[in-house]
């Protein structure tokens, strides 16, 4: 009897062991989980099919539900249009193509927005502790306003009422020189661009091989300095290679033969560009044809306005349609691609027209010229994807700023006096003392602005603006396979979020002190 008495005894202390009790607790929720998923599972089962009828995992024959079937859809025609796009894009082009579409749209605003949101972000929070008064006292302000006020309503006052207010292009406001203009209208502002043309390859290479020869000096010269504390002349041994293949690379591009063409009439009498001078006059410019957002025409638009000819340029949705228009003498003549104005000629069947080569840089540049009621060349930032941007930037900022203001005010103050005291300048002060120690403080709540700058540009919804989010929309009302878009939502802004904060991670990494 007192055996089992101990037993018992025994027994009851070991299950009431703390550790013990931590194990069996563990199992019972691990239990308890996996129960849960079983029931979750079968519930969302059932639901689905109810709800669905197993449309979700149809095929494109309608033959079985299956798994494998899961994103079949995504091959076919998507059928709708999308206002802005970075690439060629028709209504007929499929579900991935869409979304491909819509994600570079998401990665432009992005990665501008990110940007921009630092650069912005940091000046603010340096003037936040400015001695000027009046400045200082203006960011405040700014910050505090943005801070307070949802970044929704921020978006739609950009929109409705400060981009939609702008003057129509016959009145638009300029900003800048004749070469170098900026325009503010209804439709958007207008900016000058460079235009790549297929002869920037060997600059590319040029400009790549020199990014990592340029970044392979600073690597080793950053470990020199560490080991010796000696500092060589990075920009000297690193920065003179980078400009000498840059060179190289423009300079191969440039002897190659061209590209570019245009086609012409034979009775046009037109064998080069100087020709088209002796056709147009000022109250009669002559009339070309090109494809739609082609390199083609921007390097056209180029060469024209250095020959100071006037033009009009016509754009069709198909090469082969400008083809048409030259056949049909609607244009004088049409413009593109060597290549691919052949491939026209021959769909079209106009063998008797001629082609007659243009001349090509490496990358063209196009200034934005007011033409009546219409722009002429440039790059245009819609009024929804400027809304978008701008919210997003000067949204963020605000945090960013006050980020900033606290990083820099955690360096400690003898830091700024040592500075004072060996003669530097303030802004040798900020730049080599007191930003690079701040830094250390600011990278990590700076990656999650990014990050929320990211995922924010979902509102661009509200705008127009058709992101990737936008597009992904549209595709569930179009095809009802919400379950596969949802899921390559939620993949498609993990890998954005993921990459950032890597990218972000490596720099805060880099900023860490070294301890010895």
């Amino acid at each position: 009897m007192k055996n089992l008495r101990f037993s018992r005894n025994r027994i009851l202390s070991f299950l009431l062991d703390v550790r013990v009790l931590g194990v069996l607790g563990q199992i019972a929720f691990v239990i308890l989980f996996f129960l849960a998923i079983f029931a979750l599972q079968g519930n969302v089962s059932e639901n689905f099919s109810k709800a669905f009828g197993g449309t979700q995992l149809k095929c494109n024959n309608s033959s079985a539900n299956e798994v494998r079937c899961l994103f079949d859809f995504m091959a076919t025609q998507a059928s709708f249009d999308i206002g802005e796009t970075l690439i060629k894009y028709d209504v007929t082009d499929t579900y991935w193509k869409a979304l491909y579409v819509g994600f570079l749209n998401t990665l432009q605003v992005a990665v501008s927005g990110i940007v921009l949101t630092i650069i912005l972000g940091v000046l603010a929070g340096i003037t936040l502790l400015s001695q000027n008064w009046l400045l200082r006292n203006l960011v405040k302000a700014y910050v505090e306003l943005m801070r307070n006020i949802p970044l929704v309503v921020v978006l739609v006052f950009l929109y409705f009422f400060i981009l939609e207010a702008l003057p129509p292009i016959a009145e638009s406001t300029r900003l800048g020189t004749e070469s170098l203009s900026v325009y503010f209208t209804q439709r958007g502002l207008y900016i000058p661009t460079f235009v790549p043309m297929p002869s920037a390859l060997w600059f590319w290479v040029g400009l790549l091989l020199g990014l990592a020869v340029l970044g392979w000096v600073v690597w080793r010269f950053d470990r020199q300095r560490r080991e010796t504390g000696k500092s060589p002349n990075v920009w000297l041994y690193g920065g003179v290679p980078f400009l000498v293949l840059v060179v190289v690379g423009w300079l191969l591009g440039s002897i190659q033969t061209s590209s570019q063409a245009m086609i012409v009439a034979p009775e046009s009498g037109i064998t080069s560009v100087s020709d088209l001078a002796k056709l147009a006059t000022a109250t009669a410019p002559v009339s070309l044809c090109a494809e739609r957002s082609s390199s083609s025409q921007e390097n056209f638009r180029a060469i024209l306005r250095k020959n100071d000819i006037p033009y009009t340029i016509t754009t069709t949705r198909l090469l082969s349609r400008s083809v048409r228009a030259v056949q049909n003498g609607s244009c004088i003549a049409a413009v593109g691609e060597r290549s691919a104005l052949l491939a026209a000629q021959a769909e079209e069947g106009a063998s008797a027209l001629q082609l007659v080569d243009l001349s090509e840089t490496p990358i063209a540049y196009v200034n934005p010229i007011a033409r009546g009621d219409d722009m002429d060349g440039g790059n245009k930032l819609s009024p929804e994807f400027a809304a978008i941007l701008f919210g997003l930037v000067l949204y963020t900022s605000a945090y960013v700023a006050e980020i900033v203001r606290s990083g820099i005010l955690s360096v400690n103050k003898g830091q700024t006096e040592a500075a004072r005291a060996l003669g530097l300048t303030e802004g040798q002060r900020l730049s080599l003392v007191v930003l690079p120690q701040a830094m250390r403080v600011i990278i990590p709540p700076l990656t999650s602005q990014c990050l929320n700058l990211a995922k924010n540009s979902t509102l661009a919804t509200f705008v127009g603006y058709p992101d990737f989010f936008n597009v992904a929309l549209t595709s569930i009302n179009q095809s009802g396979r919400s379950i596969q878009l949802v899921a390559i939502i939620m993949a498609a802004y993990l890998t954005i979020s993921l990459v950032t904060s890597s990218l972000l991670n490596m720099v805060n990494e880099r900023m860490k002190l070294v301890e010895r």
